[in-house]
């Protein structure tokens, strides 16, 4: 009877008169019910594939991304679940992942021949309710990024 859902989706409180929600329970009295999602589990909420960035980025060119709030990602997530892909590399290379905008240490780093296109799945934490792209390409490039969201971890 008259669910309420609490503002985060993680908590429900409803009422029932049912025997069969509390063993032995046969006094015929409403009761009240309080469901709690297990948040001590650390894992990760998982959302609709959400495209972040796609863009051309030059080498030592430092790219910071606003995640909290952007693709379903609350403002007090402390990670967020993404793919990265490099594409289009006009060297070898690599991409790397920082919370924020800070510059170590590192949350993930995609490797990346001439060319060729390579994704990856990352966990990376938020810093600031967002995370940094940073490129390094063989001879000053460039090389195209793609971030889509996946999830966070609360």
């Amino acid at each position: 009877v008259t669910p309420l859902i609490s503002a985060d989706g993680r908590s429900i409180v409803f009422a029932s008169d049912s025997p069969s929600l509390v063993a032995g329970d046969f006094n015929g009295r409403t009761d009240t019910f309080l469901f709690r999602a297990d948040s001590s589990s650390g894992g990760p909420v998982t959302l609709p594939p959400c495209n972040l960035f796609s863009g051309a980025l030059r080498s030592n060119a430092r790219k910071v991304l606003a995640v909290a709030g952007a693709c379903g990602v609350p403002a007090g997530a402390k990670q967020v679940v993404l793919k990265l892909t490099a594409s289009q590399g006009t060297g070898k290379g690599n991409v790397q992942l920082y919370p924020g905008n800070v510059t170590n240490p590192s949350s993930g780093i995609l490797r990346f021949n001439r060319g060729a296109t390579r994704s990856a799945s990352f966990k990376v934490s938020l810093g600031n309710g967002g995370i940094a792209l940073l490129p390094f390409v063989n001879g000053n490039g460039t090389v195209r990024v793609g971030v889509e969201v996946d999830g966070y971890v609360p």
